[in-house]
């Protein structure tokens, strides 16, 4: 039912604006950068209140009673998979769940709450007020890889429309032909916004070259590494302001640039450690601090923060926000190129609302076959490899066809990396082929009941969502 009021726009406003916690929500975030002794003592003061509430939860069963975080063990993915509810609150209402990005394969199950949608709709409408957009009431079109139900691709419609302010296009049509489309269709639309991944809104952007006409006063990136030549482009494309976005799906941390500036920290938002890790790196590990169903305590992201030190006074100042730091390492785009110019964007989508599947992998051969090796988990079955092939037919279009197997374990390129994009795997001999059901050959057909613009990502926060 969530999903479905997410597409009626009255009720979208309401669910991510509820009056008064919305607006509680903008002033704590805006309220400005306090010294650090202060912004100290007041994130130490709200990490109490989380630990007390987290010794409530299951999955932190004996943890320690003094509020020393250091004690408390690094918490892993691993260790919270299939265990979510474990780590969650009991609210007095039915909750929203979403998907974390999966790039590994693995994607987690996060419960969301009301105060918590509020929280996140608040700081993206506080980030873009600070360059002059106005969410509530822009124009916002939309460029991700979600499942986009397109009306008629014979009539060159890559979009569709939700209510009168949102539009979204579909980032795995974009190519030489269909980039024209994309600029008319923007240019009568107007849009005051561009929801993006980087990698999407640079792929139209080197289509269109630069000074394509179509003025977007902000575009807003998230979920990948926005690189300084992709923010070039875009920015002369389109004629905009950049504001890139990091966080994740788990709702733990959050980070922004505007414009090529240096990446801060948000510390209402969660409270970040900086484990020192190589020449010029720390890893991000993260406490929740706001509102919201999960509670994750030391979480490792398992991304990598790029410092100007490692001095650990300067790193903690970066934590709350207080100086700025380089950016993140990796998180780039997994994509597949097919014949044709077409780009298909973050294939571990296909992964999301699947049951029974412990990690999902995918290799292209270059023609027409995709192989997705699943490594099944104690809920596999029938149901599991029909979810995976409507999630498949949802954004490959119909000449090219998946090939399904199972395995025992993740397979690895030759550096022992496990990534959910296969370049060069080491194939094992056992491996078992699982028949498909017939298929309709109609282009993009969303599972029945799945949000067209639903994502949380990342990998993030998904500012898409938050339009």
């Amino acid at each position: 039912m969530y999903n479905a009021l997410k597409n009626m726009a009255f009720a979208d406003r309401i669910l991510r604006r509820p009056p008064f916690l919305y607006s509680r929500e903008r002033r704590r975030i805006a309220q400005p950068a306090e010294t650090f002794e202060r912004q100290k003592a007041n994130q130490i003061h709200r990490l109490n209140i989380i630990l007390a509430r987290a010794r409530r939860l299951r999955g932190y069963a004996g943890m320690p009673v003094e509020d020393e975080l250091q004690n408390w063990p690094i918490l892993t993915k691993q260790a919270i998979l299939g265990h979510e509810h474990e780590f969650a609150e009991h609210t007095f209402y039915p909750a929203p769940h979403a998907e974390t990005g999966g790039t590994t394969g693995q994607p987690l199950r996060v419960k969301r709450t009301i105060e918590g949608i509020a929280c996140e709709q608040a700081l993206v409408d506080h980030l873009a007020a600070l360059v002059g957009v106005h969410v509530r009431t822009a124009r916002a079109a939309m460029l991700k890889n979600d499942n986009v139900k397109i009306s008629s691709i014979e009539d060159g419609r890559y979009w569709f429309d939700v209510g009168q302010r949102k539009k979204i296009y579909s980032s795995s049509h974009i190519d030489a032909h269909s980039a024209q489309a994309y600029r008319r269709s923007l240019l009568d639309y107007a849009p005051d916004i561009l929801f993006c991944y980087p990698s999407s809104a640079d792929t139209l952007a080197k289509y269109l070259g630069n000074y394509s006409g179509v003025r977007i006063p902000l575009v807003f990136s998230s979920s990948e590494v926005l690189h300084a030549d992709a923010r070039k482009r875009i920015a002369a494309a389109f004629q905009s302001n950049i504001i890139d976005f990091y966080g994740h799906a788990e709702r733990l941390v959050a980070a922004y640039s505007i414009n090529g500036s240096g990446y801060r920290f948000i510390p209402y938002y969660g409270y970040v450690e900086l484990v020192p890790e190589g020449e010029g790196l720390a890893r991000i590990v993260e406490t929740s601090l706001r509102p919201g169903g999960q509670i994750f305590v030391r979480y490792d992201t398992g991304d990598l923060a790029r410092v100007p030190t490692q001095d650990p006074e300067i790193l903690e100042q970066i934590g709350l926000g207080l100086i700025a730091f380089d950016g993140i390492v990796g998180r780039d785009c997994e994509y597949i190129d097919l014949p044709g110019g077409r780009r298909m964007f973050m294939p571990n989508h296909i992964a999301r609302g699947v049951q029974g599947a412990n990690s999902i992998q995918f290799q292209f051969d270059g023609e027409s076959t995709v192989d997705i090796y699943i490594v099944p988990g104690e809920a596999f079955s029938a149901s599991t490899v029909e979810q995976i092939q409507d999630n498949f037919h949802c954004k490959f279009p119909s000449h090219i066809s998946p090939r399904i197997w199972t395995i025992a374990s993740p397979l690895r390129e030759p550096n022992g990396k496990a990534p959910v994009l296969l370049r060069n795997p080491e194939i094992p001999e056992k491996r078992s082929r699982i028949g498909l059901s017939p298929q309709a050959t109609t282009d993009w057909q969303p599972a029945v009941g799945t949000d067209p613009c639903a994502i949380a990502s990342v990998a993030s926060i998904d500012p898409v969502k938050a339009a």
